[in-house]
């Protein structure tokens, strides 16, 4: 019986988890990131940098109108194969 318990308490728990981890950001970290401004890049915006792909320039600027040197996209594609 306590398997039981036990095998439903980590169900449970790991479900709870994997909601946790599903949810969107509603706010940007950075001020220069709005879902007004950037309706389209601001879900893909918060997901980079919440999964450490990309950076913004300073703590709260992302300049999403900048430019992409090749340094940044292969950091990119670095941060993201490891």
């Amino acid at each position: 019986m306590k398997k039981h318990h036990l095998t439903r308490l980590c169900s449970i728990l790991l479900l709870a988890a994997l909601l946790v981890s599903l949810t969107v950001p509603l706010v940007s970290a950075y001020s220069d990131v709005t879902r007004s401004a950037f309706p389209d890049y601001f879900d893909a915006i918060n997901y980079v940098t919440d999964n450490g792909l990309m950076n913004g320039t300073s703590s709260t600027q992302f300049e999403p109108n900048s430019f992409l040197s090749r340094a940044m996209l292969v950091g990119a594609v670095w941060h993201s194969l490891y």
